[in-house]
């Protein structure tokens, strides 16, 4: 859990290939983060993750993660691409709330988003 929050220098986050779970708020408040390359070993992705990362500007979740957890992206404002994994089955609450740059998602068939 919030193994980088509020970390006010992090730009760029490499594939780290042990990595198969980004912790609940491990990244939120990382204003200046901009790129996100997740291990093609990540399983899980854990609430509010990116939450308040308003320099996001891409994001590509890797096959095998099913859940993109409540308020993962919350106010990520700058965020302007996202590539889901076709293994996606759920879409957690204001998972995408006021991600005002992202265009419409282009989600897999069967997807549950919550309201």
């Amino acid at each position: 859990k919030r193994a980088f929050a509020g970390c006010k220098w992090l730009k760029e986050v490499r594939s780290a290939q042990g990595v198969k779970t980004v912790g609940e708020m491990a990244f939120s408040g990382c204003g200046r983060l901009e790129r996100v390359e997740l291990s093609a070993n990540l399983c899980k992705i854990e609430a509010r993750a990116f939450e308040n990362c308003t320099s996001l500007l891409e994001i590509i979740v890797p096959e095998g993660v099913e859940e993109i957890p409540e308020r993962t992206f919350y106010r990520c404002h700058s965020l302007k691409s996202i590539k889901l994994p076709t293994t996606l089955k759920r879409i957690g609450k204001e998972a995408f709330a006021f991600c005002n740059s992202l265009p419409p998602l282009q989600l897999p068939g069967g997807v549950w988003m919550d309201e």
